[in-house]
C-alpha cells in the first residue's frame, strides 16, 4: 500500500514555530502594556516618579518579554518605590503608606498589593488579548 499526502509541505510551513514568534511577541507586549495600564491607575500617588515609571517604554519602567523561541513570559513593573522607601518599608502597612489621591474605593486604604494584585484583576481584557491572539495565527496563517 502507497499513500500519497498533498500538501504536507504547506502544512509544516504553516506549523513552523518560527513563524509563530511575531504573534507571541505581540500577545505578550499587550498583555504586559494591559499590566502596566491597570498598575499606573492603581500606584499610591507619591512625587510622581512611580506613576509616570509605569508606561511602556518609560524610565525605569520594567517591560521584559522572554527572549527565547517561542516566548513564555513577560515581565512587567518599576525601578522606583513608593515615597523613595526601600524593601521592607515599602511593604509597611502604616497610615503613611496609604493612597492619597482621587481614585474611588482606594483613598486612604493600604496600598500594599497595589501592583502585584494586578493582573488578578485583569483576567477578562487578557481573555479579549488572548482571542486577538489567535486571530493573528488565524490570519497568518491563511496568509500562507
Amino acid at each position: 500500500m502507497e499513500l500519497t499526502v498533498e500538501g504536507i509541505d504547506r502544512v509544516l510551513k504553516k506549523l513552523d514555530p518560527k513563524k509563530l514568534l511575531k504573534p507571541l511577541e505581540g500577545y505578550l507586549l499587550r498583555i504586559g502594556i494591559a499590566t502596566q495600564g491597570k498598575a499606573r491607575e492603581r500606584a499610591p500617588v507619591d512625587t510622581g516618579r512611580l506613576v509616570s515609571s509605569i508606561a511602556y517604554l518609560a524610565p525605569d519602567s520594567i517591560l521584559e518579554i522572554d527572549n527565547s523561541e517561542p516566548p513564555m513570559w513577560v515581565k512587567v513593573g518599576t525601578n522606583v518605590n513608593a515615597n523613595g522607601f526601600y524593601y521592607p518599608k515599602a511593604l509597611d502597612e502604616s497610615e503613611r503608606y496609604h493612597y492619597r489621591g482621587k481614585l474611588p474605593g482606594l483613598v486612604g486604604t493600604p496600598t500594599q498589593g497595589w501592583f502585584s494584585e494586578t493582573p488578578g484583576l485583569l483576567q477578562d481584557e487578557y481573555a479579549k488579548i488572548g482571542d486577538r491572539l489567535l486571530s493573528d495565527i488565524s490570519d497568518l496563517w491563511g496568509k500562507q
